[in-house]
């Protein structure tokens, strides 16, 4: 539901009763949406048509509002009122009709909005059902109430430039947010100015004028996801990726910004912020950007690189799960952290233990944790061991029995087993719980003031030499861990599919455990 157009004329010198023929009615604003014309194209495909100029189409308007008025005349009318419907077609060329196209006049101001027709339309008449020209009609009024109200020509052109700040804010792209004008304007942002003249470009993301003082503040955040085999004849895996996030503070109206970044390898498939007018490589890992930056906190730039080579793990685990009688599992984690986990920059060290199994949790007995506590969540089925940070002496262990209630205990020889159907289990080869498919734990944490890359801005600079921003930036590394449970009783890998497959079953029948204690309460 976008707008292709809007318009507003002025028909004040077209005659001394209104509209008439032959005239060339004022214009008062217009705003074109490109990408939504675009997508109108594609739409349409054949049956596309343009939009013409704006004094063609105010031509078009007014002959179109004159014979209405015309017709409705003839039927014995002593007098035109506004029971004309807001739905028109305009004939643009010869054999081009532009529709459909919502038309309000308000004495001598008419509005014009033109939405995309994104759907087939049998009939011309059930255009009143579509959603698009109910958004452009709502449109219409909005604007055409707001302008109607102006008192005299100061203050028009003042409420022009409101309309043109409102469709720049809450009209982004074409897709109306809100229809409260007054609301919209009345929720801008301390130190905005409305002054300036009305035909000065503005972006979408920059909608209107600041002031105050120059502030720019960068954070470098990578995301690094590794899986963890744990012994020579399994290569551990290792992907990142990461974002530089900016908050800016910049005075005026399009202010320009250069930012230089380095990084000691070199970035891969970087992606930048629809504001970023020229990106340049620098060197072997260096970058140049100039940008037009948002009032909203926004990312620069994001990208993904190779992991350097000997890169040293930050933390080495073992895990274990086994069976140890009748429906219990031993639970046994050993973690090893690097130097660089035993210092302060550490946050948010959790280690978490998903069982992927029917039923729930019974309990947890004879737990010996080194650091940290624990917590279950039954409705997850998950068990959280929470360290906060690495102990100083860089090692941490966790023991603990599982018991499982019945539901996952259907074996004479005591071993856990998935509930078995064979009209609607996935796992009909599965007769014990992970044989084949393996279990794994899952290490989260946080480093501060690190990146694994290197990554860091060099300098901020205001491409308008005779201004100058006061700039900050900061670092952090968010890691997620999986640990295989390959020291357990089921000694191989799982394949990416067959986990997947687990979690859905196990979601599954954890709902409709739910549905029937809802029932049965």
């Amino acid at each position: 539901m976008s707008l292709r157009a809007v318009y507003l004329y002025s028909t004040r010198d077209c005659g001394p009763r209104g509209p008439v023929h032959h005239s060339q009615p004022h214009l008062l604003f217009s705003r074109k949406f490109p990408t939504v014309e675009k997508r109108c194209r594609i739409i349409a495909d054949a049956q596309y048509v343009s939009i013409p100029d704006a004094d063609l189409l105010g031509r078009n308007i007014l002959e179109e509002l004159t014979s209405t008025c015309d017709q409705f005349l003839l039927k014995g009318s002593s007098e035109m009122n506004k029971l004309f419907p807001p739905i028109y077609q305009l004939r643009t060329g010869a054999k081009s009709l532009l529709w459909p196209v919502v038309i309000l006049q308000s004495d001598d101001l008419v509005c014009c909005t033109i939405p995309l027709l994104d759907e087939v339309v049998e009939s011309p008449n059930d255009a009143c059902q579509l959603p698009c020209v109910a958004v452009a009609y709502q449109m219409a009024i909005t604007l055409i109430d707001h302008l109607s109200e102006s008192s005299s020509e100061e203050d028009r052109e003042a409420r022009l430039k409101q309309i043109s700040l409102y469709l720049t804010r809450s009209c982004p792209f074409g897709s109306p947010v809100t229809f409260n004008l007054e609301l919209s304007l009345g929720l801008l942002p301390p130190g905005v100015s409305l002054g300036g003249k009305l035909d000065k470009e503005m972006a979408a993301w920059r909608p209107h004028t600041t002031t105050g003082k120059n502030t720019v503040a960068l954070t470098v955040e990578e995301r690094v996801r590794a899986v963890l085999y744990g012994r020579r004849s399994e290569e551990d895996e290792m992907f990142v990726s990461g974002q530089l996030t900016a908050t800016c503070s910049l005075a005026g109206t399009l202010p320009e910004l250069a930012i230089k970044v380095h990084s000691s390898v070199p970035l891969s498939d970087p992606l930048v912020h629809p504001s970023v007018r020229t990106m340049e490589k620098t060197g072997e890992s260096g970058l140049f950007i100039r940008l037009c930056p948002p009032l909203q906190p926004f990312p620069v730039l994001s990208y993904t690189v190779n992991p350097p080579p000997n890169q040293e793990p930050f933390v080495t685990a073992q895990y274990s799960l086994k069976q140890s009688g009748q429906g219990s599992l031993l639970l046994s984690m050993q973690l090893t952290g690097s130097a660089l986990m035993a210092g302060k920059n550490c946050q948010k060290l959790l280690v978490t233990f998903p069982f992927l199994f029917p039923g729930d949790v019974r309990e947890v007995k004879n737990a010996e944790l080194s650091s940290g506590s624990y917590s279950v969540l039954k409705q997850s089925k998950t068990l959280t061991w929470i360290l906060g940070k690495m102990p100083k002496s860089k090692s941490a262990t966790c023991v603990a029995e599982i018991v499982l209630t019945e539901e996952g205990v259907q074996s004479n020889s005591g071993t856990p087993v998935w509930k078995h159907n064979a009209t609607s289990d996935p796992f009909d080869s599965i007769t014990t719980f992970a044989n084949g498919i393996n279990t794994y734990a899952t290490v989260t944490f946080q480093l501060s003031n690190f990146s694994l890359t290197r990554t860091a801005v060099d300098s901020v600079q205001l491409v308008d030499r005779n201004r100058s921003a006061k700039w900050t930036q900061s670092q952090r590394l968010a890691a997620e861990l999986v640990v295989w449970n390959l020291l357990g009783d089921a000694p191989r890998a799982a394949k990416v599919s067959d986990v997947i497959a687990m979690r859905q079953y196990a979601s599954n029948e954890l709902s409709s455990n739910e549905l029937r204690h809802t029932r049965s309460s």
